[in-house]
Parts: structure tokens; sequence; C-alpha cells
């Protein structure tokens, strides 16, 4: 029986391959599919044991596993016009998430989770339906077109100095050097892109002074194009199954600092922590798994999170080490203390269960720039770290888990190269059999009985709180101005309601509207111990006081006295 499903799977195997052939007359798309075949057979193999190493004679033992990426979060910068698109989310996308994207649809098959910021999505979004950032916005410009300020933004970019230029101040900047400086920034976000059949493209990538508008619009189209087709390959890898895709706030706001405001269960309206994390649940892609932003999480949160419609949680390991006088399970050894963050826990809030994990950290190290050619023996660190599965005791009908934290720091400065070197370091532990990539909603699923989970009645991790308690009383005037801001926007939005003309109503909806995103914005600020600046509060007030004064708001004025 057990040969016969083997030839049925390489049988099904054969016939998968001829419907890529039949189907596919492009060599890049028939490759991927290939590779992905390529590696679903090796996986086959995990469970032959003649197998052994291509590196050593020991035939591995495979363990349960799941690595967590957690790609970085960029959020929108306040301005006159309202919120616009940072240069650096664009940079960041072209030089580092576009080969990100790549290497885990082509390892798709390994089962990643990956922390993807909800906001990533909508500014994406906003971007390519004409919400550019100011350097690119500069970008398509002609040279007689700009302003002093555009000029001296064109200065500060990082190929904006040259040693054989005598530009100095805005005053001395030519159509020539606008053309360099431009082009040769925008060259560097693709300077590693592989764009086939175009002469325009291989004549412009060589080179470094002399460059054209044409040559300058040629480098924006390519922009353009590649963020396109990121976000279409993202859009399809948000509905993969065997890739879990992990949320939080939709606008980036940490909700364990607004407790008092999340309290209240009933509050749906826009500006509310719960429809915050509503949104960030589903708005731009359906997500189970609550990723907590900051590393930690108290219970405080839970009834807010199971609410939003999370199903479980995902966070370091040290909140459970945190809270383990709350298990209740006298008379075990220190070893066994320490497997605890490898199993599924659960916790019961307004009468709803929600399953808790717990991801370790502590091997970022090995995935650093610096150290990922040194991966073979650095692996085995991992291997050896994670405990056999005893399944006796306390742990019986329990199968553990070892989830591997990829962090943003880490990420952060990734290149195209980087990512080659993780993809062959995650081929290699195909190779060795090293691990078994277990998906995490089966591992779930399986695991749902309160008879395969350790029960935690409190969660009390305050290491990471602890920082933004004492960055909270140097920062206190942010906090109160968030308050500030908030009862504001409820006594204009009430006031709104009074108005009659259906045409002056929608407008005043409408600039309302712009101010509660610039609030979650703001608040979204201060979750990242990011302080206002005086720039930005001055922003919000005079957009108020416009809409104050615009559609005559009386109830607003008498709190407001002058």
């Amino acid at each position: 029986m057990k040969y016969f499903i083997q030839i049925s799977r390489k049988f099904l195997l054969i016939i998968l391959l001829l419907s890529i052939l039949a189907i596919s007359s492009r060599s890049g798309i028939l490759q991927d599919l290939i590779d992905k075949v390529r590696f679903i057979m090796k996986l086959e193999k995990v469970d032959q044991p003649s197998i052994t190493s291509k590196d050593s004679d020991e035939r591995l033992k495979s363990k349960n596993i799941s690595f967590i990426f957690e790609l970085p979060s960029v959020n929108y910068l306040i301005s006159e016009t309202g919120r616009i698109v940072p240069s650096s989310f664009r940079e960041g996308i072209l030089k580092r998430n576009i080969y990100f994207i790549n290497f885990i649809d082509e390892l798709e098959i390994l089962n990643f989770m990956v922390y993807l910021p909800p906001v990533h999505i909508e500014m994406l979004d906003d971007f390519l339906n004409g919400n550019v950032d100011k350097v690119f916005a500069i970008s398509t410009k002609k040279f007689n077109d700009l302003n002093e300020d555009e000029k001296k933004l064109v200065l500060e970019l990082p190929q904006g100095s040259d040693s054989n230029s005598d530009v100095l101040s805005p005053a001395q900047l030519n159509e020539e050097w606008f053309l360099n400086i431009i082009c040769r920034y925008n060259l560097s976000l693709l300077k590693d892109f592989e764009i086939e059949d175009d002469e325009d493209w291989e004549k412009v990538k060589v080179k470094t002074s002399g460059f054209t508008n044409e040559d300058k619009e040629l480098l924006l189209t390519l922009e353009v194009r590649a963020l396109s087709e990121y976000r279409n390959k993202l859009k399809k890898l948000l509905k993969s199954y065997s890739i879990e895709f992990l949320s939080n706030t939709r606008s980036g706001s940490e909700p364990g600092l607004f407790l008092s405001e999340a309290a209240i269960l009933t509050d749906t309206s826009s500006l509310s922590i719960l429809t915050d994390l509503k949104d960030g649940r589903n708005k731009y892609f359906k997500s189970s798994g609550y990723f907590s932003l900051n590393r930690d999480i108290t219970q405080k949160e839970i009834p807010l999170i199971t609410t939003a419609g999370f199903s479980y949680i995902l966070t370091d390991e040290e909140a459970l080490m945190e809270s383990l006088q709350s298990i209740e399970y006298p008379g075990l050894s220190l070893k066994e203390i320490e497997q605890f963050p490898y199993y599924i826990f659960f916790t019961v809030e307004t009468g709803k269960i929600i399953q808790i994990l717990f991801y370790h950290s502590e091997f970022k190290d090995v995935f650093k720039q610096e150290n990922l050619k040194d991966y073979k023996q650095n692996l085995r660190k991992i291997y050896d770290s994670i405990p056999d599965n005893t399944a006796e005791g306390v742990f019986e009908n329990k199968d553990p888990l070892y989830i591997v934290l990829i962090p943003t720091d880490v990420l952060f400065d990734y290149t195209k190269e980087d990512f080659k070197v993780l993809k062959e370091l995650f081929e290699y532990t195909i190779d060795l059999y090293m691990f078994s990539y277990v998906p995490i909603k089966n591992h779930l699923k399986k695991h749902n009985d309160k008879e395969k989970m350790f029960l935690l009645r409190d969660l009390l991790a305050n290491a990471h709180r602890d920082i933004y308690r004492d960055w909270n009383k140097a920062q206190k005037m942010s906090f109160d101005i968030l308050t500030s801001m908030k009862k504001d926007i409820k006594i204009i939005s009430t006031d709104l309601e009074k108005i009659e003309d259906p045409e002056k109503l929608m407008t005043a909806t409408g600039e309302l509207d712009k101010i509660k995103r610039d609030f979650l914005t703001l608040r979204s600020y201060y979750s990242n111990l990011n302080e206002f600046t005086v720039e930005e509060f001055d922003l919000f007030s005079s957009q108020m006081k416009k809409i104050i004064k615009e559609f005559d708001i009386e109830e607003f004025t008498k709190e407001h006295p002058e």
C-alpha cells in the first residue's frame, strides 16, 4: 500500500509537470513551477529512512519547525495636503521587498509565516493610484518647473553628490545635473533588476552621466511597472494556503498603549482601537493570527483581540517565561519548564478560547547579513537546540513546534544577493532533512482540544512595556495631545450632523475623514516611540480650525473658548 502511495505521488507530479509544459510557454513561469515541484519531491523524501544527507552519513531525525518573517513597517507622513507616502517606502520595496516576495514564492512549500503590516498594502495601492512620494513626484517634473524647496530636496538625494560636481546650492543646479542626480538615484533602486529584451534599459543601466529626459522617463516607468508586479504577486501570495500572513492594527497603533479606551468593546467608531484591529485583520487580507508589534502582550488586551476576530496570537517566548507563575504544573524540572514555549497555550476571555504560540528570537544573528554564508554550522545550532518530543508526563498528546523569528532589523538591509543566500540556506535544510516545515493552520487545528494545549490564566509580560512606560513619562504631552485630538474630533463629528445642506455635509465629512486618518497615523507614531513634531501638530490644528471656520461649528467654540 505504501509503495502504491509513493508511485501515485510520483505519477501526480509527472502529470503536474506535463500540465505546466502544456499551459506555459514563458520560460520564467515554467522554471518557477519546476522549482516548486523539485522542492515537493525533496520534502517527500523526508519519510524515506534509506536516504542520508549529502554532507554526512548521519541520518538526521527531522524536527518540527516554522519560520516567521517580520517585514519592516513604514507609515505615512503628515503634510498640508494630507497623508503622503514616504520615499523610504518605495525604496524599501524596490531594494528589498521585491526580492523577499520572490523568495517566499519560490519556497512557498515550506509553509512560512509573514507579518505584513496592513498599512503596507494601503500605501502601495495609494502610490499606484497617484499619491506618490515627494522624490518620485519631483522626478517626474521638468527642470524648469522645480521650485527652490524641490531643488534642495534633489541635492539631498543619496546620488546627489559627485566629486566632479561644482553644485553647492539650488541656485547652481542646472538641467544637466538635475537629470544626472535624479537618474543616478532611480538607477540605484533598479540596478539589480533583470529586464530582458529592452535595448533602452541596456543602454541606460551602464550610464554614469549624460542622462536625458527620455532616460528619466524610462527609469520611472520601470519603477511603476516593478511596483505593480510586486502588488500582483503579493496579492497572489496573500491567497496562498501554504503561507500564513499575520496582522495587527490597520494603522500600526499598539493596542496595549490605549487599554483604557480598548476596554470599551462596544466602541465601533472609526477612531477606536477595536475598529483599527478589525480593519487590520480583514480589510486588505484575511488574517487569523495576531502578531504582537512590540514583543509583548498582556491579558487585558486579549478581549480586544478576540472581539476583533483573531483566533490565535504569536508573541515572544519572554511573555510566557514572565507568566510561568500562572501555569499550574508544580514539581516540573527546569528542563521541562524550558520546553513550555514549544507548545500551544490557550486562554479564555469574553467566552472565547484563543490559542497562543511563542516564537524564539535568540537565533536572529544567524540570519544577519554578515553571518548568512556560515549557515551550515549555524543551522546545526538551531537544530540541536530543539528538544526531542518526549510525549511523556505533561507533554503527552502534545506536539512541539519551534518557531524562529527573523525580525525586521535583520531583514531591513537585505539585498537581492542576501535573499539568494537565504534560499541556499533553506535548500540546504531540505537536502539535509533537518526540519519538518509545519503548516501553522494545520498545527493549530490538530491541537484545538484543551487536552492538547496548556492553560495560561494570565499573561504578565512587562519587559518591553517598561520601555514604553518610561518613554511615555517623558512624552506625556504627546499622549495628552492624542487624547485632546480624539475629543475634538468627536465634538466636530456631532456638530456636522446638524448640517442640512447635503452637498455641504458631504464636503465637511470628507474633510473630517482626512483629519481622522491623520489622527490614526499620529497614534501609530506614538506607538513606535516617535514624538510629534511641532509642524505635525500645527498642521493638525490648522486643519481643525479650517473645518470649524468653513462650516460654522458652534459647539466646538463653546468647548474651546478663546
